[in-house]
């Protein structure tokens, strides 16, 4: 026999959680059932709260994978498919922000262990259907507000971008520049057309991401970053484009999706393909400018854009405490078009240029002892990876350097952590290349396509022979390249290679080095100190004190620009040219011959060539190197550094004391026994 249940008490209690109780709540005049539109507000935001912090649309991750889900209820698909219903006969689920996406898995939530718990009531009572009609009306209710509270503070965070983002916003719509053109595109209800289930859905998944304000870099979905209500001209990954689609398929969440999605077997994959590659105004590519980089509290422009399209070596900071950045002349030039910034730092920029003080990252220099010349251009070095390369005049480049820097040493020095921890970080994971030592020498280099640097922090001596050493050339020096790229038949196109990079090495790499190729290209810093007393907390240090790495990094770059255009070993510390008269003898064995061997050197001295090839030959195997024949590319360079020249003509043998007729080498000779035992030491 049925008994008598209510269900007041439970909706009681639930609309006092959500403060739709009276008593607490203003009234608008007399009419104690009429609120006042401050506390209809107040109650909106209570239920679905916008958050625009830094920790909200700039952290790390804003979906709680631990949040209450509806759908693990028992009931779930019956629970939304009430709200649909609640908002009319088409209405759908609002597509929302991810912070309303939290509030709403928290509210149904809430509202599903509510109607669980009227049903497990029912079910005890042995009550089959609900006959209260008020508690029914009542639980109506509760799905209306939700509703419309939801669609409500949608609307708003759509309304809060285009307050914030001025035009950027609708730049990449067709027809944004007709006001006619817009009113249909954006007002008038699209005519009724037949579609396929995979149409459909992609319609469905198009609609949800413009609703949404979201674009596409590269195959991922990405958010504004917005502060206090600042648009900050950056945007942040928010998931890939697959995860997107799979996220919305849900058969409880979203039926009429998942009902397309599953009609036949590659829909999912059709509508992931369009999304990736069609160009579709709701949903547009996002053009980043790798010189603008933004903060929680402000922008840095690494290389200011003149009038005429130029790059200056000329800095600009925004602070947005005291201005505004979308009324900035300079930030409004370099993002025409809809361009943004290359990325968000989640932390601060100094208060000016002058005061960059990163403490911490200016102990992995100190530590290695350099001298403050040395330390500056450290500084340059890493500067220089916010700026794209070139190896000619360019009004894009600030200089012609055709050098890459490698941090070479013993380990646990600060090589890695200085590329992983410091420079990685100047832009988004997707945009950096990361160089393994087993680098494909055919396809290796495609990966740096649509990137903004390339890293190599754990080279060892025999990447040479991964890597081709022409093309290598090429991407130091910032020329033309061409990559194969694999499972593909095209190539990969660089023109110029315009990405600087960095690598890291414990020992020397093993290229040849004919003519200089190498060395003069290669700029070393040498990392002997080992650190002992390792900080544990360094990396999450330096994350915080990124922006005035950047700072001071950058500003030391823009300097050193001003200085050296070109021709860098002509202005480099003594420092670098021992450390290239080493690299050079590492990598070819004449230098190393030339340097180290029992030779001496005047304008006055002369030997014949079958006799230096012998003393060369002799100390190659004397100390375990390879000797190599000696072809004009190979003693070209060496030679003409020490003024040797070769030629073919009359001498008198020093050793046989005759006249010859041979090829002489003129300028060096084999150091004499008086010499050497004049260099030797005492027994």
């Amino acid at each position: 026999m049925d008994t008598e249940v209510s269900f007041h008490p439970l909706i009681d209690n639930m609309e006092r959680n959500w403060g739709l109780r009276q008593g607490e709540m203003e009234i608008s005049g007399t009419n104690p059932s009429i609120l006042t539109y401050k506390s209809t507000v107040e109650l909106i935001n209570t239920l679905f709260p916008l958050t625009t912090s830094a920790s909200s649309t700039a952290g790390a991750d804003t979906e709680d994978n631990n949040s209450p889900d509806p759908t693990t209820y028992d009931n779930g698909d019956i629970l939304h498919q009430m709200l649909e219903q609640t908002g009319g006969p088409n209405s759908t689920l609002t597509p929302v922000h991810t912070d309303l996406m939290e509030s709403r898995k928290r509210r149904l939530s809430e509202f599903g262990e509510m109607m669980n718990t009227m049903f497990q009531m029912a079910d005890e009572a042995n009550v089959r259907e609900l006959h209260d009609d008020d508690a029914q009306y009542r639980v109506s209710r509760l799905l209306e507000i939700l509703y419309y509270a939801e669609n409500i503070q949608a609307g708003i965070l759509h309304l809060q971008n285009l307050f914030s983002t001025g035009t950027d916003s609708i730049r990449n719509i067709p027809g944004a520049t007709s006001s006619i053109t817009m009113f249909g595109k954006r007002f008038r209800a699209s005519p009724e057309m037949k579609s396929t289930p995979h149409q459909k859905l992609l319609l469905s998944i198009l609609k949800t991401l413009s609703i949404l304000g979201y674009k596409r870099y590269h195959d991922n979905v990405m958010i504004p970053v917005i502060i206090n209500g600042v648009y900050t001209y950056s945007w942040k990954k928010m998931c890939s484009i697959k995860d997107f689609v799979w996220g919305h398929i849900n058969s409880h969440l979203h039926s009429e999706n998942f009902e397309n999605a599953t009609s036949s077997k590659g829909n999912i994959q059709f509508v992931i393909d369009f999304l990736t590659q069609a160009q579709q105004h709701e949903f547009m590519d996002l053009q980043k400018e790798r010189r603008i980089h933004a903060f929680r509290n402000g922008i840095y422009i690494t290389s200011v854009m003149d009038e005429r399209g130029v790059f200056t070596p000329e800095s600009h900071m925004i602070l947005f405490e005291s201005q505004n950045p979308s009324s900035d002349p300079i930030l409004k030039r370099m993002t025409e078009g809809g361009k943004v910034a290359a990325c968000f730092h989640d932390c601060n920029l100094p208060p000016s240029r002058d005061n960059a003080n990163p403490i911490t990252f200016e102990k992995i220099s100190t530590h290695q002892r350099w001298t403050e010349d040395v330390k500056e251009w450290f500084r340059a070095a890493c500067g220089r990876m916010c700026h794209p390369i070139a190896s000619t005049p360019s009004p894009l480049t600030l200089e012609k350097w055709q050098v890459f820097f490698l941090l070479i040493g013993v380990g646990n020095s600060g090589k890695s952590t200085t590329i992983d921890n410091v420079v990685y970080n100047f832009f988004d994971a997707e945009d950096v290349a990361y160089i393994q030592n087993n680098l494909e020498k055919q396809y290796g280099w495609s990966k740096c396509k649509e990137k903004m640097m390339w890293l190599a922090p754990e080279i060892t001596g025999n990447f040479a022979d991964h890597c081709d050493q022409a093309q290598f050339q090429q991407v130091v020096e910032g020329g033309r390249l061409a990559s194969a790229k694999k499972y593909a038949v095209e190539t990969i196109e660089f023109d110029p290679f315009d990405l600087p990079g960095m690598m890291g090495a414990n020992e020397t790499i093993e290229f040849k080095d004919n003519g200089e190729s190498v060395s003069r290209r290669r700029v070393d810093f040498h990392f002997s100190q080992i650190i002992q007393k390792v900080d544990p907390q360094m990396p999450e240090k330096l994350k915080e004190e990124l922006g005035h790495i950047m700072v001071r990094c950058n500003e030391a770059y823009l300097k050193k620009t001003k200085e050296v255009k070109s021709r860098i070993w002509d202005s480099l510390p003594e420092y670098f040219i021992e450390l290239r008269k080493e690299n050079a003898a590492q990598t070819n064995s004449l230098e190393n011959f030339l340097q180290n061997g029992k030779i001496e050197f005047h304008p006055e001295y002369y030997i014949i060539q079958t006799e230096f090839q012998r003393l060369y030959k002799q100390y190659c195997k004397t100390n375990d190197i390879i000797a190599r024949t000696m072809k004009r590319d190979f003693y070209e360079a060496p030679f003409m550094k020490r003024n040797l020249t070769v030629v073919r003509d009359i001498k008198m043998d020093p050793i046989e004391n005759v006249p010859k007729q041979t090829t002489w080498i003129l300028g060096v000779r084999a150091m004499r026994e008086d010499a050497l035992e004049f260099f030797s030491l005492p027994e």
